[in-house]
């Protein structure tokens, strides 16, 4: 077996968000576990209910199944693939690769003050725009009109998967002209 290798960067002792690969249905589990060790971890999800004909369940469900974030430096990274359930550091071949941590900002803003997120079609394109007010001000994506109403996409690149919500054209601004660019996002951060 060989083992696969990657170069540290210099800036492997500043922490960054990184997508974890974790076994089915142990987001949550895994999130815990992280914590305990002292690591920022984020699973965004919602609740979900289901009616059967004698009670009603309620669960949490992963909005990207399969997967959950954590904060950490690249030196900590051991300690995070040894934790029980992660599979691996989400990125390029052998290296991992951040997130930006307006994408974080945003999915947290969006599942913390948003009635319902909905899960889409992965997103690319368009003009990056801001929430200047109300109760998801501060998250940023991309502005689409589907079905009549303005909803907000949030993407994750890395992992090609978005997430969209339901907001006010008027709470809405151009965050910059031209298409989305990962970098910008991660150069700006909030």
């Amino acid at each position: 077996m060989q083992l696969k290798s990657f170069s540290v960067d210099r800036d492997a002792d500043q922490p960054a968000w990184y997508a974890l690969r974790v076994r089915a249905r142990s987001e949550q589990l895994v999130a815990s576990i992280l914590s305990t060790k002292e690591f920022q971890c984020y699973v965004p999800s919602w609740e979900d209910r289901k009616t059967y004909s004698d009670r009603v369940l309620r669960a949490q469900v992963p909005a990207f199944p399969g997967y959950a974030f954590s904060r950490f430096c690249l030196t900590e990274r051991l300690d995070v693939l040894n934790t029980p359930g992660v599979q691996h550091i989400v990125g390029a071949g052998a290296a991992p690769e951040a997130i930006e941590e307006c994408v974080i900002s945003s999915l947290r803003t969006a599942f913390s003050g948003a009635k319902r997120v909905a899960p889409i079609g992965y997103f690319r394109g368009g003009n990056r725009v801001r929430i200047a007010r109300g109760p998801l001000a501060g998250a940023i994506g991309v502005l689409v009109r589907l079905k009549g109403k303005h909803r907000l996409i949030i993407s994750v690149d890395l992992l090609q998967r978005s997430v969209s919500v339901e907001v006010e054209a008027s709470e809405v601004v151009l965050e910059q002209p031209g298409p989305v660019n990962a970098a910008a996002c991660g150069s700006r951060g909030l």
